[in-house]
């Protein structure tokens, strides 16, 4: 198979809708000599919320400005063995947000999607699990300037489960236990969220 027809199998897999969700896209141009990939940077779009988590009909591309009044959806998930680890990534250090600093798996919900969709998404891109709507529950929603987060809880069995695995936006990952959670908080290794002794189980 010649490098072009790869390439157009590729974009031809593709569901339209992906293009919503693709950050980067690499395309192989063979015109050029030596051919070379070309990175074409793709930005999300968001639906717009009102203050209640109704879709206001609108749409915005992520970077963009938010209006006072609108939100976007945000999702957290936190994701719990059998032995009740929690399992935690390091964001790589290039990153505009928390560079550097251990989290859970997050991310913003795209344009179409609803929020349990995305938690899914957002859990199979970041550390390439694929978890079950079974396993989800919602524990909280949380309102804040500009976006709306909905908090997650999978409880999973580890024989369940892919081995996670990194990618450019995290550079590590660990199953830790809630109170090595809290003591990174105190440490600044770990984003404190504000909410893990009220929410978390």
């Amino acid at each position: 198979m010649s490098p072009k027809t790869e390439g157009t199998r590729r974009c031809r897999g593709r569901r339209a809708g992906d293009f919503r969700r693709i950050r980067f896209h690499g395309v192989l141009n063979v015109l050029q000599d030596p051919p070379v990939i070309e990175v074409i940077k793709v930005q999300e779009v968001w639906d717009v919320l009102d203050a209640s988590g109704r879709k206001t009909g609108r749409t915005m591309l992520r970077g963009e400005p938010i209006a006072p009044g609108d939100y976007h959806l945000v999702v957290h998930i936190w994701i719990r063995n059998e032995k009740k680890e929690y399992l935690i990534q390091k964001r790589a250090e290039h990153l505009d947000l928390f560079p550097g600093l251990w989290a859970t798996t997050g991310g913003s919900v795209v344009a179409g999607e609803d929020s349990l969709s995305g938690a899914i998404r957002e859990t199979r891109e970041e550390v390439g699990l694929t978890l079950q709507k079974s396993w989800l529950s919602l524990l909280s929603r949380i309102v804040r300037e500009g976006s709306i987060v909905d908090v997650w809880f999978a409880q999973v069995q580890s024989a369940d489960l892919e081995q996670p695995v990194l990618n450019e936006e995290v550079s590590a990952i660990r199953w830790v236990s809630k109170d090595t959670i809290r003591q990174m908080i105190r440490s600044g290794e770990f984003h404190d969220y504000g909410y893990i002794d009220r929410l978390l189980p």
